[in-house]
């Protein structure tokens, strides 16, 4: 599965995270639900070896991102014994981001007019 805007998401703006989660109730139906989270890696889609769709398709793919969470098994609802999904969040750059990538994040008000002036 592709996700992610029309243009390439420039990472002093913010950046994609991916979580699989298992929500659920133990075998015994005790106890409140529990969840577990693991983290899934986001890297930019190969449109040419990744898909095999038509040239509409890959052209719309090529700023997208991909993500080997969709291999996961989805199951239930909130009101399920056991929920399974994709949680799939933009997160807006911030410090511990940026020293990790050795990046400057934008100011918030660039941040601001990014997310909110997509037209």
């Amino acid at each position: 599965m592709a996700f992610g805007f029309e243009l390439e998401l420039d990472p002093k703006y913010g950046y994609w995270e991916v979580t699989y989660v298992k929500w659920g109730q133990k075998d015994d139906d005790t106890g409140p639900k529990q969840k577990k989270k693991a983290k899934k890696e986001v890297f930019p889609c190969n449109v040419n070896d990744t898909f095999t769709h038509t040239k509409v398709i890959k052209n719309s793919l090529i700023h997208k991102m991909c993500t080997d969470a969709f291999n996961e098994t989805i199951k239930g609802d909130f009101f399920s014994k056991e929920f399974w999904y994709v949680q799939i969040n933009l997160k807006k750059c911030n410090a511990e981001y940026a020293a990790d990538k050795n990046i400057t994040c934008a100011s918030e008000a660039d941040m601001w007019d990014v997310f909110t002036n997509h037209n």
